[in-house]
């Protein structure tokens, strides 16, 4: 692992976040260490560089532009100016949401019920049954059942 991707691991953790969040993180980091070295500070050709690797990989650009966070963080860590970069906006067209068929979601399911655990079975039950995503079913909402808060919403209707 480099300097940066662990410097930027380090600097979500004491933040906070989530260790899968700081882990992923530091994947993209490593990735842009691997393009542009390992040095104390970058400039606009070595984000470039990396942008343009990352299109020859085949990323779409809703991966990019979230690729490029822990970059941004860094400039702030290390002190470099982020360059400013006009990207490409993102068509609905270009959204990629595939749908699985009912026989693949009945094999999904069978295979599950094999491999997964009780927790990651019912991920897999909820996501295919109300089509929720991972980040919708990691931070559930308890309801506000507040007695004044259910006149106050009734009272309005």
């Amino acid at each position: 692992m480099g300097k940066l991707a662990e410097v930027i691991y380090k600097d979500l953790m004491a933040r906070g976040k989530k260790r899968d969040t700081a882990v992923r993180w530091r994947t993209w980091a490593e990735r842009f260490e691997t393009v542009a070295g390992i040095r104390g500070k970058y400039t606009r050709n070595d984000v470039v560089d990396y942008l343009e690797w990352c299109r020859r990989q085949g990323f779409a650009q809703n991966s990019i532009n979230t690729m490029i966070r822990p970059l941004k963080l860094s400039a702030q860590i290390q002190g470099w100016q982020f360059p400013k970069l006009s990207m490409k906006k993102v068509e609905e067209t270009e959204v990629s949401r595939p749908m699985f068929r009912s026989d693949e979601v009945e094999e999904m399911i069978k295979v599950g019920k094999q491999r997964l655990n009780e927790r990651e079975l019912a991920v897999l039950a909820m996501s295919t049954t109300y089509g929720m995503r991972r980040g919708e079913m990691a931070r559930p909402n308890e309801p506000d059942i507040r007695l004044e808060k259910v006149i106050e919403i009734l009272s309005r209707s």
